[in-house]
């Protein structure tokens, strides 16, 4: 998958895209969910009067915690797809860590747009 996870996400060139594997492609798709917190990953739970974190990995929903508001429940999922990614990563010792860092830093921007908007 070529994918332009690097420069401005606008501009395809040499500089911006990589070939990564499929799982890496993964770690930057976004579920959009109709859930009342508004956040990626987080939504509210009636019976617990909580904020619930999932995210999908290895192909299946995970939940990863409860938060009281929805702002701390999306940085418990970044924190969490932060980690994840960190395991996803370590799987290919043919990407070299400057390599790794940089995806995780796109990863990571992405992941704050919400929080800084």
């Amino acid at each position: 998958m070529d994918k332009d996870i690097f420069g401005d996400k606008k501009t395809y060139s040499k500089v911006n895209c990589v070939l990564i594997p499929h799982d890496i492609n993964m770690l930057f798709a976004f579920e959009q969910h109709n859930n009342t917190s508004g956040y990626t990953g987080v939504s509210y739970e009636k019976e617990s009067g909580k904020y619930q974190i999932g995210l999908n990995m290895y192909g299946k929903r995970r939940y990863v915690g409860h938060a009281s508001d929805p702002i701390e429940g999306y940085k418990l999922y970044i924190q969490a797809k932060l980690n994840y990614c960190d395991e996803v990563l370590s799987k290919y010792d043919f990407i070299g860590n400057e390599t790794k860092q940089k995806i995780k830093n796109s990863l990571e921007q992405k992941l704050m747009e919400p929080l800084n908007k």
